[in-house]
C-alpha cells in the first residue's frame, strides 16, 4: 500500500505530477524519489501541503496504519 495518496490528490484537484513537483521546485523525478522511498523532509511535505491546500495529514494514506505520531514545523503540530 502506498504511504502518500498524492496521485489521488493530484486526480480531485486536476493537477499534473509535473505541476507539482514544479511548485515545490524540484523535478518530477526527485519528488516522487523522496516520496517513494519514504524520504520527504518536513520543508517538501510542508510546501506540497501548501500547494494542494491540505493538511499535511492529510497527504498520508489513511489505511497506512504504521504511522503514527506527531511532527512539529514553523510552531504547528501536526498529527501523521
Amino acid at each position: 500500500m502506498e504511504l502518500f495518496r498524492l496521485d489521488e490528490i493530484l486526480d480531485e484537484l486536476q493537477m499534473s505530477k509535473q505541476q507539482l513537483a514544479d511548485s515545490v521546485g524540484l523535478s518530477r523525478t526527485n519528488l516522487y524519489n523522496y516520496l517513494s522511498n519514504e524520504n520527504a523532509t518536513i520543508k517538501i511535505l510542508d510546501k506540497i501541503s501548501k500547494t494542494v491546500r491540505l493538511p499535511i495529514s492529510e497527504l498520508f494514506n489513511k489505511e497506512e496504519k504504521s504511522i503514527i505520531g506527531y511532527v512539529e514545523f514553523n510552531n504547528f503540530i501536526y498529527k501523521i
